[in-house]
C-alpha cells in the first residue's frame, strides 16, 4: 500500500510540473498596443463567448473579455 502511494504521488507531482509550466507560459504572453490617442475607457477590442480548448488533453473553457484604452 505504501507503494501505490508514493507512486500516486509521483503521478500527481509530474502533472502539477506540467500545469506550472502552462501556467508561465500564460504568463509570457503580453500585447502591446501603444498609444490609441483615445480617452481612457474607450474600448479597444472585445470578445465573448469565446471557446478555447486543448483537445489532446479534453479540457477546454469559453471566455469573455473588453480590452479598455488606459
Amino acid at each position: 500500500m505504501q507503494g501505490e502511494h508514493k507512486e500516486k504521488i509521483g503521478r500527481v507531482g509530474e502533472e502539477l510540473s506540467l500545469l506550472r509550466l502552462e501556467v508561465s507560459d500564460k504568463n509570457r504572453m503580453k500585447v502591446d498596443f501603444g498609444s490609441s490617442g483615445l480617452y481612457a475607457g474607450k474600448i479597444l477590442l472585445k470578445g465573448s463567448e469565446i471557446n478555447f480548448s486543448y483537445p489532446e488533453k479534453g479540457t477546454g473553457l469559453v471566455f469573455s473579455f473588453i480590452l479598455r484604452d488606459t
